[in-house]
Parts: C-alpha cells; structure tokens; sequence
C-alpha cells in the first residue's frame, strides 16, 4: 500500500509506521506509540535510527 500525501505530511502516522518497523524490543515500540505528542515520538525515533546505523547522523 502506498501512503498517501496527506499521511506523509502526518508527523504521526509516519512516527507510527517508523515504530512498527524499528529494531527495538516490542515493550519501547509500545512506550513510543503511547507517547501523545507525535513530534517528540517523531524524534525519539529519529534517535533510534541515528543510534541503530539506520539513518545518518547529521
């Protein structure tokens, strides 16, 4: 399935597509999908992918 524009531009549905698919155990997905404010879930998971090799550090 292809996300649409409008997901895309969703902080929050693309910080719960990244959280589905982090290497992390199941118990820190729930933690970071529980979190209400999805622009600081966004960026905790921006740390996982910096901290996995995932994504470049900038």
């Amino acid at each position: 399935i292809v996300p649409t524009a409008a997901q895309l531009d969703d902080c929050g549905w693309v910080a719960n597509r990244w959280c589905e698919l982090l290497p992390v155990p199941l118990e820190l997905k729930q933690r970071l999908m529980e979190l209400d404010n999805p622009l600081v879930r966004l960026e905790l998971v921006g740390d996982v992918l910096e901290r996995t090799g995932i994504a470049p550090t900038q």
